[in-house]
């Protein structure tokens, strides 16, 4: 994968069941050496606050509960549909490590970082168990969710002429 400073894809996940589902993503695009982007992993949504800066773009993928059996991956823009995103916080915090992905943008917004370009994917999940493995239709939707990311870096790639 070709390092640049206009895109930073972040994975979030614990070895916890489906939970994995943002990490499994970092390394499915790591596979994809052709893109222009920078990929990380974080253990926790506030790990993501060190990094809103550091690109032009932020893709932030993680696992989400709920979600409509038929649609494997989704994607909210963080800036224009706050509504949306809090839903999918639906857990209260008993500590800073609790915060959700929701709480942490809106923390990052209050404290002057740009939210505009960043972007959650969303990839349903259903078990959650302590060091269990990932089921297969999270992982299905983690490729989806791969292929659908793969092909929109590629797409604004073209666009720029890089």
């Amino acid at each position: 994968m070709v390092r640049d400073k206009h895109t930073l894809i972040i994975g979030i996940g614990s070895p916890h069941g489906d939970d994995q589902i943002g990490w499994l993503a970092i390394d499915e695009l790591l596979l994809h050496g052709e893109l222009p982007c920078r990929a990380i992993k974080v253990s926790n949504p506030l790990q993501c606050l060190d990094h809103l800066d550091r690109a032009e773009r932020v893709l932030i993928i993680d696992a989400a509960v709920g979600m409509d059996v038929c649609v494997l991956s989704m994607r909210y823009d963080a800036s224009s549909q706050w509504d949306d995103c809090a839903t999918i916080n639906t857990k209260d915090p008993r500590g800073t490590h609790d915060l959700g992905l929701p709480s942490v943008l809106e923390l990052a917004l209050n404290l002057g970082h740009r939210v505009d370009h960043v972007e959650i994917w969303l990839v349903r999940g259903s078990q959650f168990q302590p060091l269990s493995a990932v089921s297969e239709a999270a992982l299905a939707g983690t490729h989806e969710c791969v292929q659908r990311i793969v092909q929109e870096v590629a797409d604004a790639r073209n666009i720029l002429g890089a």
